[in-house]
C-alpha cells in the first residue's frame, strides 16, 4: 500500500499509525483527527510519510486503504464514507454502534465489491495458535480478564471509554480467541450477571460443545489475564502478543515466541497479504458480530431486572442504581457536554450518580416538581436543564419509575394521557373531547355500602331511564370513534338496574368502543342477560366483592342473602360466556377494609369455587384496592399496613396453586406495598383541588344527563355534588360542545369546600396530583421537561 487513510488521532490511532508507518506497511499515511489536531501534528513531527488533518478529504481517489480508529459510536459514518469512495476498510471494534449499523455496512461492502474488515486481531495472535496446537480435548474453558479503568504506557494514558459497555469492548477479543482454539460457532445458553462496580461481567455459555466460564471487568485493581483449559489442565498468561503456558505440575513455558504481534500480523494482513486477510474480513467474521450482540442484550437484560428489582426501601439504592447506569449514561452525559470525554470515569461517576438520585426519587414520589429535583441537587438551571435532557435519552433511567412502587400511575393512567395530549391540553386550557366518559346509567342501587358515597334513599324516577337511554346514546354516538376505551360504565348507583343497558352497550360496540362495566353483580342474572343480550358486547365486566361470607357481606351492604346470590350469578355468567364463546372478560374487585387484611389469601380459595363452573373459562382478573375516599373508618392503620405486604405474598402463593392463569392488579399504592414500599395514594385536600376540574381528562354522565368534572359527584342527592355539573346534555347540546362553553368561561369555577375531597375517587387523586405537578414545573420555567416523563 503507498497510501493509507487512517481515521482517529486517539491513543489507539496513533498506536496503528506508527505501527504501519514502522513495519513499513505503507509510504504515507493522512491521519484524521477532529479532536487532537495539536496533538496528533506534534507526534507526527520527526515522522516521515504523515500527514495530519482534520477532515475526511472529500477526494479519495489518491488512497489505498482507509483504516478506522476513532470512538465506536462513529464507525459506521466514517466507514460508510470510505466505502462508498471504493476504499478497502479496516475497522477497529466494536465494529459499529448499532447492529442496524453492522447489516447496513456489511450490505454496503457486497454492493460495491469492496473488502471491509474488522480488526479482531487476537485472529491472529501467534500465542493463541500455538496453545491451539498443544490442546487435546476441550470439555471446560475459562477466561479471565481484567483491566484497569486508567492505565499508562510510556507517554499515553489508556482510559475505559464508558460510553461502550465491557461486553462490547472485550468480549469481541474473548470470541476470537475461542474461534482459534475451538473453531468459528455461536454461543448458546448465554447467562450474564453484571459486575457493576467492577465495570464487568461474568458469564457462562456454550460454544462449540464446550462449557465456557468468562469474567470481564474493566474497573480490576490490576491486569489480569488468563485462560485455564479443562480446570486446571493448562493456565494460560498472556498479553496481547505473548503467553505463558503451564501444564498441571508442570514448569511455564513461552507461547508465541518471535513471531510478530497480533496488531501487527492483523495490520499486515489488511495491508499487505490478502490471502490472510480473508480471516479478517466482516462477512467471515458475523459469528463474533452475532455473538458480541447476543451478549450485549443479555447484559441489557440483567441490566433491566436489577432496576426492576431494586427495592427503593435500600439505604444504598442510589448508590446501586449509578454503577448499573454508568455505561448506560456516559455517552450522553459527553454528548451534553456535562463531561468532556466518556473516559472521564470520575465525572461521569458523579453525574450518574445525581442521575439515579432523580430516578429513585421520581420512583418513590412520582409527583415531585422538577424544581424540588433541582434543590436536591444543587444544580445551576442550565445544568440541571442539560441533566434533565440526558435523563429522557437514557430509556434504563426510567426503569425503576416504570417497573417500582409507582409503576401503575405510569402505566395506567399518565403516560396513556401524555401520549393523548390530555395533560397538554388542560394547561393549555384547550377544549377536546374528554379522555374518559363514565356513563352513569343506573337508576337505583339495592345495597348500601359502609365506604359508598350514596344517600340513603336517593334514586332516579322510572321515567328517567327512557329519556336517560336517548341521552347517554347521543353522547356515544358523538364521540371520536378512536379510542376503543373512552368509556365505561358505573354508578353513581348499579347500572344493571337500567333495562336499556344492553342497548347502550350494543350501541357502543356498534362504533368500536369496548366499554367496561363495574357492577356489584346482585342483577347479573340469566334473566337479565336474556332481556339484555347487549351485555355480551360487552368488554369486560368486573364485579365488586363485598366480603367473603354472608357475614361480611351484610355488614358491608346492609343487605342480607347478596353474598351467595352474586357467587351463584358470577358462576352462571361464566358457564354462559363459555357456552357462547364470548370474548367479554371478567374480572373481581375487593377492597381491602380494615380489619380483613388477614383473609387476603381466602379470595383466591372464593374465586377458585367460582371456577368450578367454567374451568376452561376461570375468572380472568382481581383487583386489589383499598378505600381511597378518606371517609372515617376506611382507611388502614399503620399495622395493617405492614400486615398487608405478607398477606399479598399468602394470596400469590394462593392463586399460583389453585387460580393459575388470574392476573392479580394491585392498582396504584398496594403496587408500591407489593414492591416491599409504603407509598400511598396522593390525597388532595379541598385547597389542593382544582376548581375547573379536567374535563379533558374526565367527566360522568348521568341518566339526566348532566356533566360532572369528579367522578364520585355523580350520586343523586349528593350534598354539594350539583356544584360541579358544568352542563347537562340535550337533544340539541352535545358533551363536547358543554366542555367547550365550559373552558371558554374563565368565569366558571367552583371553590371548593370541606368535603369536596369526597367527590374525587383514585383516578381523580391522581389526576389532580400529576396537574399540581406539571403547573409546578410550568411556572418555575419547565415547561419543556414537565412532568419528567410523557
Amino acid at each position: 500500500m503507498n497510501n493509507v487513510l487512517l481515521i482517529g488521532g486517539g491513543r489507539w490511532g496513533r498506536i496503528v499509525a506508527g505501527t504501519v508507518l514502522g513495519h513499513r506497511l505503507a509510504d504515507r499515511i493522512t491521519l484524521v483527527t477532529e479532536h487532537n489536531l495539536d496533538r496528533c501534528r506534534r507526534w507526527a513531527e520527526g515522522r516521515d510519510g504523515v500527514q495530519v488533518v482534520r477532515e475526511v478529504p472529500a477526494d479519495l481517489a489518491g488512497f489505498d486503504a482507509g483504516i478506522i480508529a476513532n470512538r465506536p459510536s462513529r464507525h459506521a459514518g466514517a466507514a460508510t464514507t470510505l466505502l462508498r469512495g471504493n476504499l478497502p476498510v479496516l475497522v477497529e471494534k466494536p465494529f459499529a454502534a448499532h447492529p442496524d449499523d453492522e447489516r447496513a455496512l456489511l450490505d454496503l461492502a457486497d454492493r460495491t465489491g469492496t473488502p471491509l474488515a474488522i480488526d479482531h486481531e487476537f485472529l491472529l495472535a501467534s500465542w493463541a495458535a500455538e496453545l491451539c496446537r498443544l490442546l487435546g480435548e476441550v470439555k471446560k474453558l475459562h477466561i479471565v480478564w481484567r483491566e484497569q479503568r486508567s492505565a499508562t504506557y510510556g507517554t499515553e494514558v489508556r482510559t475505559t471509554d464508558l460510553s461502550v459497555t465491557a461486553v462490547r469492548d472485550l468480549m469481541p477479543h474473548v470470541l476470537s480467541i475461542l474461534t482459534v482454539l475451538l473453531g468459528a460457532s455461536d454461543p448458546v445458553g448465554i447467562s450474564l450477571s453484571q459486575r457493576a462496580e467492577e465495570d464487568g461481567f461474568e458469564a457462562e455459555f456454550g460454544y462449540a460443545g464446550v462449557e465456557v466460564t468468562c469474567e470481564v471487568l474493566r474497573n480490576s485493581t490490576g491486569r489480569h489475564r488468563r485462560v485455564y483449559v479443562n480446570t486446571d489442565e493448562f493456565t494460560v498468561d498472556w498479553d496481547s502478543d505473548k503467553a505463558t503456558v503451564t501444564r498441571a505440575g508442570g514448569e511455564p513455558a513461552p507461547l508465541g515466541g518471535d513471531q510478530p504481534g497480533a496488531l501487527v500480523r492483523a495490520l499486515t494482513a489488511f495491508l499487505g497479504e490478502a490471502d490472510d486477510r480473508s480471516v479478517l474480513l466482516a462477512g467471515n467474521c458475523r459469528h463474533i458480530l452475532d455473538g458480541t450482540w447476543a451478549f450485549e442484550n443479555a447484559l441489557i437484560a440483567d441490566i433491566e431486572h436489577t432496576l426492576t428489582t431494586m427495592d427503593p426501601g435500600k439505604a444504598d439504592v442510589v448508590d446501586r442504581v449509578a454503577v448499573v447506569v454508568r455505561t448506560r449514561v456516559a455517552g450522553a452525559l459527553e454528548r451534553a457536554g456535562l463531561v468532556a470525554h466518556a473516559g472521564d470515569w470520575n465525572g461521569v461517576a458523579e453525574l450518574a450518580r445525581e442521575l439515579a438520585t432523580i430516578t429513585t426519587r421520581m420512583a418513590d414520589t412520582p409527583f415531585a416538581p422538577l424544581e424540588d429535583l433541582r434543590a436536591r441537587l444543587g444544580r445551576d438551571r442550565e445544568s440541571f436543564a442539560s441533566l434533565i435532557q440526558v435523563f429522557g435519552q437514557v430509556p434504563d433511567l426510567s426503569v425503576p419509575l416504570l417497573s417500582g412502587q409507582s409503576a401503575k400511575y405510569w402505566h395506567n393512567t399518565l403516560l396513556p394521557m401524555e401520549s393523548a395530549g390530555v395533560f397538554d391540553a388542560v394547561l393549555a386550557g384547550k377544549p377536546r373531547h374528554p379522555y374518559r366518559v363514565g356513563l352513569y346509567p343506573g337508576p337505583v342501587c339495592m345495597f348500601h355500602c359502609t365506604f359508598c358515597a350514596r344517600v340513603e334513599g336517593e334514586r332516579y324516577d322510572t321515567a328517567e331511564i327512557a329519556t336517560g337511554e336517548e341521552l347517554l346514546g347521543k353522547v356515544i354516538d358523538e364521540a371520536p370513534a378512536d379510542d376503543p376505551a373512552t368509556f365505561y360504565i358505573s354508578g353513581g348507583l348499579e347500572p344493571l338496574t337500567n333495562p336499556s343497558l344492553g342497548r347502550l352497550v350494543e350501541r357502543a360496540a356498534a362504533r368500536g368502543f369496548a366499554p367496561v362495566c363495574y357492577s356489584n353483580g346482585f342483577a347479573l342474572t340469566p334473566q337479565i342477560l336474556t332481556r339484555q343480550p347487549g351485555l355480551w358486547d360487552l368488554s369486560a365486566i368486573r364485579i365488586s366483592l363485598y366480603g367473603l361470607d354472608e357475614q361480611e357481606y351484610a355488614a358491608t351492604t346492609r343487605r342480607t342473602g347478596a353474598f351467595s346470590r352474586v357467587q351463584g350469578n358470577v358462576a352462571r355468567f361464566l358457564r354462559l360466556r363459555e357456552e357462547r364463546g364470548a370474548p367479554v372478560r371478567v374480572g373481581m374487585n375487593y377492597v381491602v377494609l380494615p380489619g380483613r387484611v388477614e383473609r387476603l389469601p381466602r379470595l383466591i380459595d372464593h374465586i377458585a369455587k367460582i371456577n368450578e363452573t367454567a374451568p376452561d373459562r376461570p375468572i380472568d382478573y382481581l383487583t386489589l384496592r383499598e378505600d381511597y375516599s378518606g371517609r372515617d373508618g376506611g382507611r388502614l392503620s399503620e399495622s395493617e399496613r405492614v400486615e398487608l405486604l405478607s398477606a399479598l405474598c399468602a394470596l400469590e402463593d394462593r392463586a399460583a396453586e389453585l387460580t393459575p392463569t388470574l392476573h392479580v392488579d394491585y392498582g396504584y399504592a398496594l403496587q408500591a406495598v407489593r414492591r416491599g414500599g409504603s407509598a400511598t395514594l396522593p390525597y388532595s385536600s379541598p385547597e389542593l383541588m382544582r376548581g375547573r376540574g379536567y374535563p379533558q381528562a374526565s367527566v360522568v354522565v348521568d341518566l339526566r344527563g348532566d356533566v360532572y368534572l369528579y367522578r364520585e359527584a355523580a350520586f343523586p342527592g349528593l350534598p354539594g355534588a350539583l356544584r360541579y355539573v358544568i352542563g347537562r346534555v340535550s337533544p340539541t347540546l352535545g358533551l363536547e360542545e358543554i366542555v367547550s362553553d365550559f373552558l371558554a368561561d374563565p368565569a366558571r369555577t367552583v371553590e371548593p369546600i370541606e368535603g369536596d375531597e369526597l367527590f374525587l375517587d383514585a383516578f381523580d387523586q391522581v389526576v389532580t396530583a400529576r396537574l399540581r405537578q406539571l403547573d409546578a414545573d410550568v411556572d418555575a420555567g419547565w415547561a419543556s421537561y414537565r412532568g419528567l416523563l410523557r
